[in-house]
């Protein structure tokens, strides 16, 4: 068994962990260790293509395909609740439409998590990611004009946290040719030298002593590896993966 420390570990790849990894290490000057389950972007190149999403769905290289239990509102039916895997994560993979949501949402987050407070933040990433509007199309603008026929009220720019009754063309985050996921702004672009990215590493477990995370237990080909963490361990594996952790950690 394979164990190395660190100063701070981000579990996961994906939109938060890239920015979270690439934030301590530009920040603290500690050493950080990136644990990413999927494979490396260079070995699957749809992730780094505006269009290679059409690829990247039908790819399970880097969708992970799950199905939910029987929903009793949708006639007991199970629907699909696929995330993206690799580097950038969903990110990575998705339309890339880039929206910042509504302040409606944020309103029900902690104090400290408005809308107010969290606009700044979204300024100073969106530096990294540089989102543009998107580009006008036919199709689009029927789709528009047939919903302002139903009383929307269309909208130019979405990204001002009043998206209640409004219609109108999304930001989205890419540049000619090329997608502009969190991986790519944060991670591959300028990447730290402190920062050590692991990749096809499957974490199984978080260690702790005397009720404090100290390590993460993952398995990389085959092999488990034990990552010490001087500071903090950070979990960033998604909305599924994060909880499913913390329970195979006794948490």
């Amino acid at each position: 068994m394979n164990t190395d420390e660190y100063d701070y570990i981000v579990v996961g790849g994906g939109s938060a962990g890239c920015v979270a990894a690439a934030r301590l290490a530009q920040a603290g000057g500690g050493r950080v260790l990136l644990l990413e389950a999927g494979a490396a972007a260079d070995l699957n190149p749809e992730t780094l293509s505006a269009d290679g999403f059409k690829e990247a769905f039908a790819n399970d290289r880097l969708m992970w395909d799950r199905m939910t239990a029987p929903q009793e509102n949708c006639s007991r039916r199970a629907l699909y609740a696929g995330t993206g895997t690799g580097m950038g994560g969903s990110g990575a993979v998705n339309g890339m439409v880039y929206t910042r949501g509504d302040r409606q949402d944020y309103a029900q987050w902690p104090t400290g998590w408005q809308w107010e407070d969290v606009v700044p933040v979204f300024t100073e990433l969106e530096k990294r990611l540089r989102p543009r509007p998107r580009a006008g199309s036919h199709f689009t603008d029927l789709f528009i004009r047939a919903a302002q026929s139903l009383g929307f009220r269309r909208k130019d720019g979405m990204n001002d946290g009043d998206l209640n009754g409004v219609i109108g063309y999304n930001d989205m985050n890419y540049a000619g040719a090329f997608r502009r996921s969190s991986y790519v702004a944060f991670v591959r672009e300028s990447p730290p030298k402190n920062l050590t990215v692991i990749t096809r590493a499957r974490c199984q477990r978080i260690l702790f002593q005397n009720k404090r995370a100290v390590a993460v237990q993952y398995e990389r080909d085959g092999r488990v590896g034990v990552a010490r963490a001087a500071k903090e361990i950070v979990l960033c594996a998604g909305a599924l993966e994060t909880p499913k952790l913390l329970m195979l950690s006794g948490v």
